[in-house]
C-alpha cells in the first residue's frame, strides 16, 4: 500500500468517525419549528385539537405563544398564565384607546408671534338712534312718544302709591242719584234736589270716588284681615281663618267689601277738589289706533314697556325712505363708511376698505385711532336710557353686529388718582414753568407739553360748543361732561398668539401583507 493510498484510507476513516458523533451533539441541528413555506409543501394532518395547537406554537412568531408547547424550565401553566395576563392588558388598553379616539379631543398648539400687526375696522354708533327733535316731526312718532310717556308715569304712579304707606282709602257720604240698588252717581251739583245719601269709598291721594252705595246696604261689623296701607279689610262673614284682635269696619253687602271705620266722624265728600266716575264701574279710557299698535296696555314693568316701544319706533322708522331715515340720524362722512343699523341708526366704520391694509409697527395710544366724539345729548330720544356710544372692533371683511358684538363707551370724565414719593414719582405740588393745564393733569397732555404750548401761542382756540353755550370755561367743561366721549382703539403689545387645533387621536392605516418579491 502506497502513502498516498494510506493518507486516502485514514481520511475517509476519520470522516466516518465523524459522522458517528451522537446527534445531541451534531454540528447538523434541525430546528423544532417549521416555515410556513416547507408546511405547505409536507402532508400535514392534524389527529386532535391538542397537536394542532403544538403546530400553531411552533408555527406562530408572536412573543411567549411557541414555549407553550414545548418542553422548558417553566411549566405550560405558568406560560398560559403569562399569555392570558398579557392578552388582557392588551384587551384593556385597546378600550382605553378606543374610548379616547370616540372623544374626539383635541390638541390646541399655541404660537407666539412678534410681527406687525394689521389694524382692524371699528365701527362707532351712538347709543341714541334718532334725533328727537325731527322724530317729532311726523305725527304718527310723536304719538307713540307721548303714549309711552303716559304709560310710564301712571306706572311710577301706581309703584309710588304701592309703596306709600300714607295711602289711605276714607268712608265719605256723597249726595248721589241711585239707578238701582246697586248703581250711584254722585252729584257735582249741591242744589240737587231728588238727591240721595250713599257712603263712597275716597282715595285721597288720587282724587278718586269709587265706588257709591246706598247708606242701605252699609253695616258696622268687626274684622280681623285689614291692610294696615289700603285700610281695607277682608268681609269677616267670608273669612275661612279666624283669630287675631278685631277692629270696627264698614261693609256693604253688595261687592261684600269692607274698609276700617274711623276714629272720628263720617266727613261729606267735597265736589270741587277730585275726579268722579259717572257710575260705580272701573273708569275705561279711550284708546287710539296708535296706541292699540304700540301694544303696551297689557306690559307691567316698565323695562318692558320701553323696550317694546323702542322697537316699534325701529319699524315705523324703517318704513320711511333712506335718505330720510339718513337724516334723522347723525352724520359723519370723512375716512367713515355709513352702516345703517336698525336699533343704533347711523354708525360708521374707520379702515373699511379690505383692498387697503393698515398696519401697526408700534404699540400705545400714540399709534392708534383717537376719536372725540359729541352725542348730543340734549337730542336724546326719552327712551334711551344711557348716554355715549357704542363700538365695534372686527375684520374688515366682517359685519358688524353693535348689540351683540359691541361695547359701550359712557360719556364724562376719567380721573386718575397715584402716589407720591416713595411709592411713585408723581407729584401735586411739582409744576413745570410754564404749565398751561393748570390743575387737570394726564400722561398725554405732559408728554405732548412742548407741542401744545407752541400751539397756543400761535393757534387761537374756539370753543366746539352750541351757540346757546357761554364761551367761558366752565361752561365747555360742562358741556364737554355731558356730551362727550373719549375713545382710544390702540394695540396694548404687537405680540400676538396663533392658536392651531388638532385631532388627539387619529386613525393610521398599517400594511401587514408582506411584500411581492
Amino acid at each position: 500500500m502506497g502513502d498516498k493510498e494510506y493518507y486516502e484510507g485514514h481520511e475517509l476513516e476519520d470522516n466516518s468517525n465523524a459522522l458517528q458523533v451522537p446527534a445531541l451533539f451534531s454540528s447538523r441541528r434541525h430546528s423544532s419549528r417549521r416555515s410556513v413555506r416547507s408546511a405547505s409543501s409536507e402532508d400535514v394532518r392534524y389527529t386532535n385539537i391538542k397537536t394542532l395547537f403544538k403546530d400553531f406554537c411552533n408555527r406562530t412568531s408572536s412573543h411567549g405563544v411557541p414555549f407553550l408547547g414545548s418542553p422548558s424550565f417553566f411549566g405550560w401553566r405558568i406560560w398560559m398564565a403569562v399569555c392570558f395576563c398579557a392578552s388582557t392588558l392588551f384587551l384593556l388598553q385597546t378600550y382605553w384607546t378606543l374610548s379616547d379616539y370616540f372623544k374626539y379631543r383635541t390638541i390646541i398648539e399655541m404660537q407666539l408671534k412678534f410681527e406687525a400687526a394689521p389694524f382692524p375696522a371699528a365701527t362707532v354708533c351712538n347709543l341714541n338712534a334718532f334725533k328727537y327733535s325731527e322724530l317729532i316731526q311726523y305725527e304718527e312718532i310723536k304719538e307713540g312718544f307721548d303714549y309711552w310717556e303716559r304709560v310710564i308715569n301712571a306706572k311710577q304712579m301706581t309703584e309710588a302709591l304701592r309703596n306709600d304707606y300714607d295711602t289711605v282709602d276714607l268712608p265719605v257720604f256723597v249726595r248721589c242719584t241711585c239707578l238701582n240698588t246697586e248703581q250711584c252717581v254722585p252729584n257735582r251739583n249741591p242744589l240737587e234736589v231728588n238727591a240721595s245719601v250713599c257712603m263712597c269709598f275716597e282715595d285721597v291721594t288720587r282724587g278718586l270716588i269709587w265706588p257709591c252705595y246706598p247708606t242701605s246696604v252699609w253695616a258696622v261689623k268687626k274684622c280681623s284681615q285689614c291692610s294696615p296701607i289700603s285700610k281695607t279689610c277682608a268681609e269677616p262673614d267670608q273669612q275661612t281663618t279666624g283669630g287675631g284682635p278685631t277692629v270696627p269696619c264698614l261693609c256693604q253687602s253688595i261687592s261684600h267689601h269692607c274698609m276700617v271705620h274711623p276714629r272720628d266722624e263720617i266727613k261729606w265728600w267735597n265736589p270741587n277738589n277730585y275726579t268722579i266716575f259717572p257710575v260705580t264701574d272701573p273708569p275705561t279710557t279711550v284708546v287710539t289706533e296708535t296706541e292699540q299698535a304700540f301694544g303696551l296696555s297689557e306690559l307691567k314693568d316698565k323695562g318692558a314697556i320701553t323696550t317694546q316701544t323702542k322697537e316699534n319706533l325701529i319699524f315705523l322708522v324703517a318704513a320711511l325712505p333712506r335718505e330720510t331715515r339718513r337724516n334723522l340720524s347723525y352724520t359723519l362722512n370723512e375716512d367713515f363708511k355709513l352702516h345703517v343699523d336698525p336699533e343704533y341708526g347711523n354708525c360708521y366704520t374707520f379702515n373699511f376698505n379690505d383692498s387697503v391694509e393698515l398696519k401697526n409697527s408700534r404699540a400705545g395710544p400714540m399709534y392708534g385711532l383717537r376719536l372725540l366724539l359729541d352725542v348730543h345729548q340734549d337730542d336724546y330720544m326719552p327712551t334711551t336710557e344711557a348716554a355715549g356710544v357704542r363700538i365695534v372692533v372686527h375684520e374688515q371683511d366682517k359685519e358688524p353686529f353693535p348689540d351683540t358684538f359691541g361695547y359701550s363707551a359712557p360719556i364724562g370724565f376719567k380721573v386718575l388718582k397715584r402716589l407720591d414719593a416713595p411709592y411713585g414719582s408723581c407729584s401735586d405740588v411739582f409744576r413745570p414753568d410754564p404749565y398751561i393745564y393748570e390743575e387737570h393733569y394726564s400722561p398725554e397732555l405732559m408728554s405732548g407739553d412742548t407741542v401744545a404750548q407752541r400751539a397756543s401761542l400761535t393757534v387761537s382756540v374756539d370753543c366746539p360748543a352750541v351757540p346757546d353755550i357761554f364761551n367761558d370755561s366752565a361752561a365747555c367743561t360742562d358741556y364737554y361732561r355731558k356730551n362727550t366721549a373719549y375713545i382710544e382703539i390702540y394695540y396694548e403689545q404687537l405680540n400676538f398668539e396663533t392658536l392651531n387645533e388638532t385631532a388627539g387621536y387619529t386613525v393610521r392605516v398599517v400594511n401587514l401583507l408582506p411584500l411581492e418579491p
